[in-house]
Parts: structure tokens; C-alpha cells; sequence
């Protein structure tokens, strides 16, 4: 029975308008029929089939592994509308297939094949990603669905070089001329079901997809070609050569083009590639805190320090100030980094931080590998090391770096006490490491580290044997990692720049000290002083070309509203998107069409949640996605980075956003009847992106009128350039749509000459008379003419 509006649904019990023929949350079309056929006792009318995202999971339940398919699950909605978001795309094709067809037999040929097919698929999904088809000899490979990471560009990266070694590898065993190539590009495209109920496809539609793939089909033998977007991405782990920008067919202008070579090496170079020409600001405190605890740590003492802060706020680069202005030349400086893809490898960054001390290559044997290890142990315990207990040592870390011989004794402990074995070798490591010259142990991304990983840790800043040793573990305060401040260990917290800082920062970015209001509004609230949300806001605004100087000051080329955040910023926010349960998910896009705030009772009628929402509000809180900005006269609530806001609304496909839009209208003026002036604004935002023609041509005439009158005349001439937008291309051509043209031309001259954008009035001014004659409308003719006279004369 229906109560205040609401009723139940009768397929799924969830709460639904009463007017509703579709029920949001199982997504089943509510006919008479059905509702009917319930009534009579039916689960559903007999001929009746799953209906909506049903059938499209249906089908794709048949041709997607059971993984990527329960990825694709938690997003059900988004399975048949589709869903737009960035993905980075790897195409990879065997060389020499082609030869080898006619020179081998087929059976021989389909075993060959296979192999190919799963040390493909192996390096593919070892990163995270899926493999969205295999043609021929071929394959394409998605990263960043269903499920988005912060460096799926560097997944993908790793996962092309491991398939070249694999695939170089089967060559080899087989004898056989056998080499693969890779293309690897990121951008923006949909992602949905595709195809029919015989044969259905969860893939990818873009630029990026036919970029990929010409450039894995440039690439020669051996080789991993990446676009500049990548290679940004991925600067500082890798090294690149920089190609010639080649022509791809399909783009008008050439595509810079990079050659993955291999990975960075040392710690040191990483940092040296990562650091960008941005000056170092607002962390001297900090540094000179990090550069006090390393004189301790050179005169003899073991410490170690927490650096915690948010993602983008500056971590690594306190750390290659720290090593360059300080640590170069007094320490040894050894880092071992965990992955988001390596929380369930163990030790993986002790592993990591061995190979590095032992220079051990990705390339090397496994007896070249052995052999520098043990050139590790002598240096670390010289020529006596054989007799106290250098075996020994040697044994462990063969084991942890996975190299160990199968007479190994190690193999004969339990797993316990091999655990212990290798904690012992390690912690001798260090303490004969901190013997031999002052030492920095740095633990980057600690956050995503596993549990063996943080327990060793524990054990080696409680050890009151190591001498000369400074420990740093940087880590985002999303994870307690145990290990408690004391005399020997100190937390260090990154927050944001002040204004002050973020400013000097953005000057020297964009080369200019001076920026248009709008300019300097919209990369404030965007960054918010995060470091990486302003360099990269900053870069991205300079290479794309909508920043144009004008005058010696720096305005917008576009329209705000069309300027995208940088891949590299989505990929971080997308990715802790994704993690939401559904509801809550969907709360969040619901909530970015709104705005930057947003209040409960509007988004409680258009997303038609009733008891779920509070709790779904209460995760976006705890995850720190949104704040509470106010309980009275009614709960409010803003997001806490407004480019979260922003990716959340770019994911949603146009036509899902023009519905929201449209619904958050028609709910204001429901919910505020009485208080309709006070929101004609939003009610003119909302009507104009929904796409309603009449109501946002009423709407945003007043909004215009009201700014007007209150001497916004920026918002003013934004509302007025949005009805003639309306006016010219949303209506039919009447003699009243003419007049209000020539109306609306001779408005945004007038707002622009009192903005002091001479330029804009002439040009207006000179279109409202062309376009009030055209139309002999000669009153509006005469005020045009007028009026480009006293800019002409002003100018």
C-alpha cells in the first residue's frame, strides 16, 4: 500500500514513488501486467523475461571470466547504459606468426598458440587488468575496469614489458623466431555491454582504442610504444626514449610517441626523473626535521620516522629534497616500494629494497642473481663472513628473492621458523649495513604494504642492535601501520600548501604572475593546496592550449565547463570511486550533478532512496569524500575536493546527466515552492543542462536579470550567454526567438563593456546589428550601432 507518495516495490520491496513504472533498484519495468500477475501470485507474468540490466548481465555472464564478471556486478547499473571513464589500453601482437604458420604443423601450431594466449593473459591479469579479446594473434587488454586504479598506466607498462620476456621466452624454449610488440595508450571512453543475446562483449569504445592499437602495430620486434599521456604517468619508474611524433590515421595532427626501455633502477634516479622543475614550497619545517633526524643517524643512533599525508601532497618530493640537499653524500640510500597490486605478495617491498642493495637487473639469471648476492654478503661482512654465519644469511635471502637451491636448508624449517630466519638475515642486513656507513631505508607506499612486510618493521625500529640507521616509511593515513611514536620513532603529517604557497607554485607553472579572476577562482577550489593536484591542474591547463594570455593576464580559451581534469587526477579519484558499494556510488554522481553542495532533501527526491540514504551518506563521510556543512534549518553537505565531484560527474554518460539535471529542477521547485527566486539560479543551471528548452529559457532570463541587478555582471553575462545558446539552437525560428537574439546581443555587449571586455562588446555589438538588420528589427538595430560607437570610442 502506498504511504506519503511511496509504495513498495513488488519485485524487490525497496521503496519507490507511487507514480513509478520503473523501479530503481531491481531495475524491472512495473506494468499493469506484472503488478497484475503478482496480485494473482506469480513471481512473474509466465512470458515475462528479465528486463534491463538483467538480460545484459545475462549475456554477459556467458563470455567474461567470473572475476571481471562480478566486477562488473557491483556496477549493475551502468552494465547496459554504459558508463564513460578513462581506461589505459594495451594491444599486443606476436611478430614472426605469420612465417611461422606456414612452416609448422597445425596441431603443433595450436599448441604454440595457446601458450602464447595464456603467458598473454598471465601478464595482463597479474596487474589488475582484464582481457578484452584475442584476434588472431593478437590481443587487447583493458586496465581500469571494472575496477580503476591510481596507476593502472603503470600496470600496464609492467604487464606489456612481462609479456615480451614471456613471450621471448617460449621462443627460446621452443627454438623458434618467436618476439611480440605492444602499443599502450590512455584516454577517455565508454565502457558497456555491446552485441546481441548470441554473442555479447563488455569492451571499450574510443580514440584511445584505435591509438593503441597503431601504435602496437609501429612497433618493432621487442618493443613497448606508449603515448605522452603514459609516459607522463609513468615518469620516474621507467625509462623512456622519446621518439619522432608519428602520423596515426585518424588524427589530424602527429602523436608524440615514447619508447619504454626498462625500469628505473635506484631509488636515486627515480627521484631524479620524478622531481619536477616546480620550486620546492611551503615544507621547511619538515625538511629540517627529516635533515636533523639523518645528523642523528650519521653520529650513530637507529631512528625512524612516519611521513603520512594525503595522495598528492608532497611526500616524495620532501624526500628527494631531503636526499639531495643532505643524504647524497653522506648515506647509502636504499628504497623498497609497495603496490596496490602487491598486498598479497609478502615482503615485496623487503624483496624489493634487497635487489636494490644487491644492483640486482630485472634481466639478470637466476645464477647472475645468486652470485650478486653473495658479492652483497661479502661487502656487508667481509672475509669472515663465511665463518659467522654467512651461509646462513645467504640462504634467507635467496629464499625471499626466490633464487634459493633446492639443497637450500632453509626449505626444511616451518613456515614459522622460516619467517623468523628471515627476519633475523634481514635485520642483520641492516645492522651490518649501518656498520659499514650511515644508512636511509625508505618504505614508500606502505599503505598498500602486506601484514609480513609492516610485523618486520616492528621488529627492526624496536632492535636496539642497528647503529647508524634512519628508517622512513611514507605511507596516506588511510592505515594504521603499527607502529606507534616513541624516542626512536617519530610521525611526520603533510597537510596542504596555504594559499600563499599554492599560489607561488602556480605562478611559476604557468609563467605568469597575474590570472583573470575566473582563472584564479577555478584552480583554487580545484587544488584546495594539494601539490599534485595543482602541478598537474597547472600542466595540463598549459598543453592543451585553454589557457591564452591576453594583456599580460592569463584567461580561460573556453568555457569553464568543457575543461576536463587531467587523466592522472581521475585515475586517483576514480579508483576510490569504484571501491564504494553501489548505493553509495550512486549517491555520489547523483550528488556531483547537483553541485559542489548539496542538500539531502533534494538528493533524497531524485534519487528516490529513502532509509538507504542516510547510511550511504554516512560511508561518503567516513571514506572523506564529502563533509557535513550543515544540520539546520536542513542537512547539507559539500564535497571535500571538488575535483572529486567533477570525475564523479564526468563518469555519468551525457544523456544519464541530462536526466539528473532535469530532475533536480523539477525537485526544487517541488520542495521550494514558496522560495522559487531564491533559486532561480540553480533552477536555470539545472533546466538549461537538462536540456528543457522553455523552462530554461524562463529561468535564465531572471538569473540574468537578478545578477544583473545586484551588479554580478560576470554571472550575469554567463546566464545571458547561455540563453542565447538556448535561443539559437534549442528553438524554432519565430519572430519573438529574432527579437529575444537581438535582445540577448545587446545585453552581452552592454555586460561586457562593464567587465572591461572591450573586445567582446565590439564584437557583440557588431553581431547584434547585423543580426537586428537581417531580421528588421530596427529599434534593436539602432541601439547596436549606438552602442558599437561608444566602444569605438572607448577603446
Amino acid at each position: 500500500m502506498a504511504r506519503n507518495g511511496w509504495k513498495p516495490c513488488p519485485l524487490c520491496g525497496e521503496k519507490i514513488r507511487e507514480s513509478a513504472v520503473y523501479c530503481r533498484h531491481c531495475g524491472n519495468a512495473l506494468t499493469p501486467e506484472i503488478e497484475e500477475a503478482l496480485r494473482r501470485g506469480h513471481a512473474r507474468p509466465p512470458a515475462e523475461e528479465p528486463v534491463g540490466s538483467d538480460v545484459a548481465l545475462e549475456r554477459l555472464s556467458k563470455f567474461v571470466p567470473q572475476r571481471v564478471f562480478e566486477g562488473i556486478v557491483s556496477g549493475v547499473e551502468t552494465v547496459e547504459e554504459g558508463e564513460r571513464r578513462t581506461v589505459t589500453l594495451l594491444f599486443a601482437d606476436l611478430c614472426g606468426f605469420t612465417q611461422l604458420t606456414e612452416a609448422t604443423d597445425p596441431e603443433q601450431l595450436a599448441e604454440i598458440v595457446d601458450e602464447a594466449y595464456g603467458a598473454m593473459e598471465a601478464a595482463v591479469t597479474r596487474y589488475g587488468g582484464i582481457v578484452d579479446k584475442f584476434v588472431g594473434d593478437a590481443v587487447m587488454a583493458i586496465f581500469g575496469t571494472p575496477l580503476a586504479h591510481e596507476d593502472d598506466p603503470e600496470r600496464a607498462v609492467r604487464a606489456g614489458l612481462d609479456l615480451l620476456r614471456s613471450i621471448q621466452a617460449i621462443g627460446r624454449r621452443r627454438q623458434l623466431p618467436l618476439n611480440a610488440r605492444v602499443g599502450i595508450a590512455t584516454g577517455q571512453v565508454i565502457i558497456k555491454v555491446f552485441g546481441t543475446s548470441r554473442r555479447a562483449d563488455y569492451t571499450a569504445i574510443g580514440d584511445a582504442v584505435n591509438l593503441a592499437s597503431r601504435l602496437e602495430q609501429r612497433a618493432a620486434p621487442g618493443e613497448v610504444l606508449i603515448t605522452e599521456p603514459v609516459a607522463r604517468q609513468v615518469q620516474g619508474l621507467f625509462e623512456v626514449d622519446s621518439l619522432a611524433p608519428v602520423e596515426i590515421k585518424g588524427k589530424s595532427q602527429p602523436v608524440a610517441v615514447h619508447r619504454v626501455l626498462r625500469e628505473v633502477k635506484s631509488f636515486k634516479s627515480a627521484l631524479s626523473v620524478r622531481a619536477t622543475v616546480s620550486p620546492f614550497v611551503g615544507r621547511a619545517a619538515e625538511l629540517r626535521t627529516l635533515a636533523e633526524l639523518l645528523d642523528r643517524a650519521c653520529e650513530g643512533e637507529a631512528l625512524a620516522v612516519s611521513l603520512r599525508g594525503e595522495a598528492g601532497v608532497g611526500k616524495s618530493r620532501l624526500l628527494y629534497e631531503l636526499f639531495h640537499r643532505h643524504a647524497r653524500l653522506r648515506a647509502d640510500w636504499y628504497t623498497g616500494r609497495c603496490t596496490s597490486y602487491g598486498g598479497s605478495i609478502p615482503f615485496q617491498p623487503l624483496s624489493e629494497l634487497v635487489r636494490r642493495m644487491a644492483e640486482i637487473e630485472e634481466a639478470d639469471p637466476v645464477p647472475v642473481r645468486r652470485r650478486k648476492v653473495a658479492q652483497l654478503i661479502d661487502g656487508l661482512m667481509g672475509r669472515s663472513g663465511k665463518r659467522n654465519g654467512g651461509a646462513t644469511l645467504r640462504s634467507a635471502l635467496e629464499h625471499l628473492l626466490s633464487i634459493s637451491r633446492r639443497d637450500s636448508p632453509i626449505h626444511g624449517l616451518s613456515p614459522r621458523d622460516r619467517k623468523e630466519r628471515l627476519f633475523t638475515a634481514l635485520i642483520e642486513v641492516a645492522r651490518r649495513a649501518g656498520q659499514r656507513r650511515p644508512t636511509v631505508l625508505v618504505f614508500e607506499d606502505l599503505h598498500w604494504a602486506d601484514a609480513h612486510s609492516l610485523e618486520f618493521l616492528q621488529r627492526l625500529t624496536a632492535d636496539g642492535t642497528v647503529r647508524q640507521l634512519l628508517v622512513i616509511t611514507v605511507s596516506r593515513p588511510t592505515r594504521d601501520l603499527g607502529l606507534p611514536p616513541s624516542g626512536r620513532q617519530r610521525e611526520l603529517s603533510l597537510s596542504e600548501l596555504s594559499p600563499e604557497d599554492s599560489a607561488r607554485l602556480l605562478n611559476h607553472l604557468l609563467g605568469s604572475t597575474r590570472m583573470a579572476p575566473s582563472v584564479d577562482q577555478f584552480l583554487t577550489r580545484r587544488c584546495q593546496g594539494n601539490p599534485f593536484f595543482v602541478e598537474e591542474m597547472a600542466l595540463a591547463l598549459r598543453e592543451s592550449g585553454d589557457l591564452v594570455e591576453e594583456g599580460g593576464v592569463l584567461r580561460f580559451a573556453r568555457p569553464m565547463g568543457q575543461i576536463q581534469v587531467p587523466a592522472t587526477l581521475e585515475a586517483l579519484i576514480l579508483s576510490r570511486l569504484d571501491r564504494l558499494e553501489v548505493r553509495a556510488r550512486q549517491v555520489v554522481q547523483c550528488a556531483s550533478v547537483i553541485g559542489q553542495e548539496f542538500r539531502e532533501r533534494v538528493l533524497r527526491h531524485v534519487t528516490e532512496m529513502s532509509d538507504r540514504l542516510h547510511t550511504a551518506l554516512t560511508t561518503l563521510m567516513a571514506r572523506d569524500l564529502i563533509l557535513e556543512k550543515a544540520a539546520q534549518p536542513e542537512m547539507e553537505y559539500l564535497f571535500r575536493h571538488i575535483i572529486t565531484r567533477d570525475v564523479a560527474y564526468h563518469s555519468l554518460l551525457s544523456r544519464r546527466r541530462r536526466l539528473y539535471h532535469l530532475r533536480i529542477a523539477q525537485a526544487i521547485e517541488q520542495l521550494y515552492p514558496d522560495r522559487l527566486e531564491e533559486h532561480v539560479e540553480l533552477l536555470a543551471h539545472h533546466y538549461f543542462l537538462g536540456g528543457a528548452s522553455e523552462e530554461a529559457r524562463q529561468h535564465l532570463r531572471r538569473a540574468a536579470e537578478k545578477c544583473r541587478l545586484l551588479d554580478a555582471n560576470l554571472a550575469a553575462l554567463d546566464f545571458t550567454e547561455r540563453l542565447l545558446i538556448v535561443l539559437r539552437t534549442r528553438l524554432g525560428p519565430t519572430a519573438q526567438v529574432a527579437r529575444e537574439i537581438a535582445d540577448a546581443l545587446l545585453e552581452l555587449g552592454r555586460l561586457a563593456m562593464l567587465t572591461g571586455d572591450y573586445a567582446g562588446a565590439e564584437t557583440r555589438s557588431r553581431e547584434a546589428a547585423a543580426h537586428a538588420k537581417a531580421n528588421r528589427l530596427r529599434v534593436q538595430h539602432l541601439v547596436a550601432l549606438r552602442n558599437l560607437g561608444e566602444v569605438l570610442r572607448l577603446r
